[in-house]
């Protein structure tokens, strides 16, 4: 009912009909050769388990994707982050988000939003204001930022990827109370 509706506005990635039709016919293709090339699951699903069966090429392009890849899937399809207000149903993107970028985490009170951004070969955490309409950037590399929330006394905790070691290396770091200041494991 529209009493049980949440006040705040949701976070979201949003797609146009069109892009996310794209998207839809890309991924059924790249199924289609992955079947045609043998390249399809190792061993069937079980009944009542979801099993992540995947070969070291799958990981290596996920990992890929995420981490340092070429980008190209979230510059065309990845969408646009974006605020959906549950009582009208009114959508206003967030303008200085990249594509592909990705919401995580509301501060208490719903007006500052973290989210991850793709970069160049990385991700990086960011956080929207929403009464001044602005983008801060919270982190910066040589790390990767995957994953941002909040914590106690404002303080924001990210989970760090250097990607530079093999194999990744991946630890959680925290700010100083308010969210400022270095990043401390």
């Amino acid at each position: 009912s529209q009493q049980e509706l949440p006040e705040a506005p949701i976070a979201f990635r949003y797609r146009t009909p069109e892009e996310a039709r794209r998207r839809a016919e890309t991924m059924a293709d790249e199924a289609q050769q992955e079947r045609a090339t043998g390249r399809a699951r190792a061993r069937p699903r079980r009944e009542g388990r979801n099993d992540l069966v995947a070969t070291p090429e799958d990981v290596s392009r996920i990992l890929s994707g995420l981490f340092g890849g070429s980008g190209s899937e979230s510059r065309e399809y990845g969408g646009r982050l974006a605020l959906l207000d549950p009582a009208t149903l009114d959508i206003q993107l967030v303008p200085s988000a990249l594509r592909g970028s990705v919401p995580l985490a509301w501060s208490r009170d719903r007006e500052r939003l973290l989210f991850a951004q793709p970069g160049d070969g990385d991700f990086q955490i960011y956080e929207y204001d929403r009464t001044d309409r602005t983008s801060l950037r919270l982190t910066s590399g040589p790390f990767s930022h995957t994953q941002a929330c909040y914590g106690p006394e404002d303080r924001i905790v990210v989970a760090r990827v250097d990607a530079r070691k093999q194999p990744l290396v991946s630890y959680i770091a925290m700010s100083e109370p308010g969210g400022r200041g270095p990043y401390a494991r």
